[in-house]
């Protein structure tokens, strides 16, 4: 069973989920911000050489602009290290193991970036595009 609920928004009269880790009055200011084009969408993928994950729509975006907590940031740049020395974009990853890990890594990290900014962002997990295995 979901820890989710449901709000309505007072403006839109639109049903407005409320994951567990935010409220119902957050849900609101969020739905607000999205009306008016405030709400920021950030995509969540590597590449090198930024050292963040994290970009929008004008180009790189730091763990420090969004605020991010100083454990999540340092798990960030461990799975950003991980990806630096063991992706390689002309061979792919060296086993399925390894890519398995890291991605399932890349999931539990953007899922704890959207909780840190959920008042302010959407984030979009793109860091599955890197699945290619070539033995």
């Amino acid at each position: 069973m979901s820890d989710d609920s449901r709000v309505i928004d007072p403006v839109t009269q639109v049903e407005l989920l409320v994951p567990a880790y935010g409220t119902p009055e957050r849900a609101i200011r969020r739905a607000a911000l999205r009306r008016d084009g405030l709400l920021r969408a950030i995509q969540f993928y590597p590449d090198w050489p930024h050292p963040w994950p994290l970009w929008d729509e004008s180009g790189e975006v730091s763990a420090e602009d969004l605020g991010l907590s100083d454990a999540l940031r340092e798990d960030l740049r461990r799975w950003g290290d991980e990806w630096n020395t063991t992706y390689r974009y002309d061979t792919g990853w060296p086993s399925v193991a390894a890519r398995d890990v890291w991605m399932n890594e890349g999931d539990a990290l953007a899922e704890r970036v959207q909780r840190e900014v959920w008042d302010i962002a959407d984030v979009r997990a793109e860091h599955r595009g890197f699945q290619e295995f070539r033995p």
